[in-house]
């Protein structure tokens, strides 16, 4: 999964995911979540970036994404 996340969303190639890259999983996510309305905004999606960004430089690696989808993604 973190593979397929990484081809799809890392645009610059560099091996991780900065803020802006990060925005279309995030809300993709909370598009297939059982929620009836989606409002997604700054706040929401600061949230989650900084839950995924373990240590807090602003980007998320591949390592960092795995923790994220294993601690909040997959049930």
């Amino acid at each position: 999964m973190v593979d397929q996340i990484f081809t799809k969303f890392d645009i610059d190639h560099n091996g991780s995911i900065d803020r802006e890259e990060a925005k279309p999983i995030f809300i993709e996510v909370l598009k297939k979540s059982e929620a009836t309305k989606i409002v997604v905004d700054e706040n929401v999606l600061n949230e989650y970036f900084s839950k995924a960004d373990l240590n807090q430089d602003g980007k998320i690696t591949r390592e960092e994404a795995a923790i994220f989808i294993g601690s909040y993604l997959i049930k």
